[in-house]
């Protein structure tokens, strides 16, 4: 059980958000890196080290948005593609479609594992000014009672985030009602519906209302072109007239 050392009244409102309900997708393998950078729009920074998180967009050869995702590293040669609730299936299809790809040397990715990981992850987002303190709080608890927890930031406001600072972090399902308890327990904490952050990231212009559509649209027209890395050598690059 997780030990409530500290229950201050004091410090501004943080925001925590479950996000079980995401789609989560593991890709493994010595060829998972590569795999990402071909698949996926967004900065490869993060990659740089371990639980880096990055945002970008899944994009289809014609360079229409499949889905806006979150990519962690988990591992030297692993990670997790954090999709939304209802494109999961769609995102996991494409994604295993080009794992199989093959040249005239076989397959383009031998060494690669595509599996779908959706609730079987506890994942929460805790964001707001108070976030990196509640956050240090928790991890400390979680290290105590020997709960394992992968944690990522976010320095600022970004397409998942209406306020920054924010954290987000995953832990075992049979962990999240402690980990609920605990932010429960802190009356500065403001549990939101997945429907009430929704409603907040349109207000603060974080969401692209057209991706509520079931039609494609390109980055473009979702206002999303900051999404797009410099160098362009990920699938639909070549159809936005990028390369």
């Amino acid at each position: 059980m997780i030990e409530v050392t500290n229950n201050s009244t004091n410090g501004s409102t943080v925001y925590a958000v479950d996000l079980s309900m995401a789609g989560t997708i593991r890709i493994v393998g010595a060829d998972a890196p590569r795999f990402v950078r071909t698949m996926y729009s967004g900065s490869m920074e993060s990659f740089d080290q371990l639980f880096g998180i990055s945002q970008g967009m899944i994009l289809s050869s014609q360079g229409e948005v499949i889905d806006m995702v979150g990519v962690v590293r988990t591992g030297n040669d692993e990670c997790l593609v954090v999709t939304s609730t209802d494109n999961v299936g769609e995102v996991l299809m494409w994604l295993e479609a080009h794992a199989e790809l093959e040249d005239d040397k076989g397959r383009i990715f031998p060494d690669l594992t595509i599996e779908d990981q959706s609730m079987k992850l506890a994942m929460m987002l805790l964001y707001g000014p108070g976030s990196a303190e509640l956050f240090d709080e928790l991890q400390a608890a979680c290290e105590a009672s020997r709960i394992f927890m992968i944690g990522c930031s976010f320095d600022e406001a970004c397409y998942a985030v209406p306020e920054g600072p924010a954290r987000f972090f995953i832990v075992a399902p049979n962990m999240a009602p402690e980990v609920g308890r605990f932010l429960n327990e802190r009356l500065n904490v403001e549990v939101l519906k997945l429907d009430e952050y929704t409603q907040q990231l349109m207000e603060a212009g974080q969401v692209a209302p057209a991706l509520q559509d079931p039609g494609y649209h390109s980055p473009a027209e979702l206002g999303l072109e900051g999404y797009l890395r410099d160098v362009h050598d990920f699938v639909g690059a070549r159809a936005l007239g990028l390369e």
